[in-house]
């Protein structure tokens, strides 16, 4: 297997219209939990379509086995409320992690892709997500995490293995 500035895919992204109704279907419906539902994110030095934006919108994670399921419900400009507003409310992106984020995309550029949206969190963590225009539509998210974004999916991991089967959020 060829070398590459990232891992494997560890995340299945879906917009949804309403948050609390998804969590509700994956918790009942899909079996999957407990979720984290973020208080309403706010990144102010974002790129939207190469263009300084604050990118806006609400989330919610959990897991199914290794699996990360992120639930995104649009608050603003972003390709997130391109793809509600479409009405491409479904699997929107796919996830992988890296420990170069610049070297991540370049990697996905030098074979077509296209940074279409990327923004950073307070601890220097970043997200950029890559549109490979395929036919698929699909968009690849590179996630350079620092550390305590990644102890919090470790948590969110563990919570996920002990779930009860019920309860719909868990808080940390």
């Amino acid at each position: 297997m060829p070398d590459k500035p990232y891992g494997p895919y560890v995340q299945n992204a879906y917009i949804v219209p309403d948050l609390d109704a998804a969590i509700d279907h994956w918790v009942k419906v899909m079996n999957v939990g407990p979720f984290f539902k973020f208080p309403p994110l706010e990144f102010p030095t974002g790129i939207y379509r190469g263009q300084p934006e604050t990118i806006r919108f609400n989330a919610a994670i959990a897991y199914s086995g290794d699996l990360q399921i992120e639930l995104i419900q649009a608050a603003g400009p972003s390709i997130f409320q391109e793809a509600h507003e479409a009405g491409q409310n479904h699997v929107h992106h796919l996830c992988v992690m890296a420990n170069d984020a610049e070297a991540a995309i370049a990697d996905f550029e030098k074979r077509g892709g296209e940074c279409i949206q990327r923004f950073s969190l307070e601890d220097g963590s970043i997200c950029a997500y890559i549109d490979m225009h395929g036919a698929d539509g699909l968009i690849v998210e590179i996630a350079y995490m620092k550390e305590e974004v990644t102890q919090l999916f470790a948590a969110l991991k563990q919570k996920a293995a002990e779930w009860d089967g019920v309860t719909p959020l868990v808080e940390f």
